[in-house]
């Protein structure tokens, strides 16, 4: 186990915790994965804050525990400063490494080389899984796309919806299910890696982009 970090950062005691359970629920952070190929490894962007480290297993990752070595190599910033920390992810997966909470990389590294075509697309698919799984649904969805709308392009948006009359819910759900899905993804990029992956699996994706259509009035 090896510890590099600022002098002026102290990597803090390390408290071990059980290898089975994670500190946060990975599932409800905006975390992503990507890979580096410069270090030919896995690369986990920390956005939520912590305080333990991250173990590359379960659903959230890109691959299998059993094809990346027991490397593991966090940069966490914390407080301005930076600082570096490797160790052996399999002999304590959750350990805590810092009494406050950070934010950071995590880099795993496979055993073997990776193909490039799956260095890309496995990362966009673990990303787009994890998108789907936390998309807000219903009035939930609604009223957060609302809310980062000028008032004026808000109200008139309420009013269409206001005037729209209710369906049966299981009557829609049943008609959803035996129809063609279709997935409006809002604020995105014209390549964004959830269309590509719909695309793959015969989903009719439409994206609402800054290029493709005019987001900034209520015509």
């Amino acid at each position: 186990m090896k510890a590099d970090k600022d002098p002026e950062v102290p990597a803090g005691p390390i408290q071990p915790k059980s290898k089975s359970t994670p500190e946060t629920s990975e599932e409800s952070s905006n975390d992503f994965w990507e890979f580096e190929k410069g270090k030919g490894a896995w690369r986990k962007i920390h956005i939520k804050p912590r305080k333990r480290l991250f173990a590359p297993v379960g659903n959230d990752c890109p691959f299998g525990a059993e094809e990346i070595s027991s490397k593991r190599v966090t940069v966490w910033k914390c407080r301005g400063k930076t600082s570096i920390y490797s160790d052996d992810w399999r002999s304590n997966q959750y350990q805590r490494i810092w009494s406050k909470s950070w934010v950071g990389k995590t880099w795993t590294y496979p055993k073997n080389e990776i193909d490039p075509k799956r260095a890309t697309v496995q990362p966009a698919a673990a990303n787009a899984k994890h998108s789907r799984n936390n998309l807000l649904k219903g009035e939930e969805a609604a009223f957060s796309i609302l809310d980062g709308l000028p008032k004026n392009v808000k109200d008139h948006v309420v009013g269409m919806l206001s005037s729209v009359e209710p369906h049966n819910h299981s009557d829609a759900c049943r008609k959803a299910k035996t129809g063609q899905q279709v997935m409006l993804e809002f604020c995105c990029s014209p390549e964004s890696s959830l269309g590509k992956i719909h695309e793959g699996e015969g989903i009719m994706h439409f994206r609402l982009t800054k290029e493709s259509n005019d987001l900034t009035g209520p015509e």
